[in-house]
């Protein structure tokens, strides 16, 4: 398994991850599934590749994108959008990896702080951001298509050596 930056080469892969993570999604209405797969089509996608304000990792297994991070930067705050394996990789430490990377990526460019959304359906989410140290800091009722979600924050200091691959 390769952890990379996101690259044009492997946007039509991570299109089709993006599909096959969002779709079975349970909690989500099929509204949300929909707009949530088009915003990370090939063509969308081709616009965050070298995107100083975002941060787009995957993670590459034989030629395919088995898992991605998505994040974007406004006010040295990084909001994660979404982050997901296919299910085969899932218990894999894959996610905690992509997560790493993405803390990393933050000490590299001066963010102080993560934020991201769980649904509050979404235990797995929830049980995934607590295990990376993040802290519930806000209910967001009625929000991403009338679900209701938590706010969750994580400060991020540092700059390490070295580079992200």
């Amino acid at each position: 398994m390769e952890f990379k930056e996101l690259h044009y080469k492997y946007t039509q892969s991570t299109e089709r991850c993006v599909r096959e993570v969002i779709s079975p999604l349970p909690f989500y209405s099929q509204e949300a599934r929909t707009q949530e797969i088009r915003k990370f089509n090939s063509d969308n996608l081709w616009t965050f590749v070298g995107d100083t304000d975002r941060c787009n990792l995957v993670a590459i297994d034989n030629g395919e994108v088995a898992g991605f991070l998505f994040g974007v930067v406004d006010a040295n705050v990084l909001f994660v959008i979404w982050i997901g394996v296919k299910d085969k990789y899932k218990r894999s430490g894959h996610m905690e990896t992509l997560w790493h990377m993405m803390e990393y990526w933050c000490r590299q460019n001066n963010i102080h702080k993560v934020w991201c959304d769980t649904n509050q359906l979404n235990i797995p989410a929830m049980t995934f951001m607590e295990k990376m140290g993040m802290t519930k800091c806000g209910d967001l009722k009625n929000f991403w298509y009338g679900h209701d979600y938590f706010l969750w924050e994580k400060p991020v200091y540092g700059k390490p050596d070295g580079e992200l691959q």
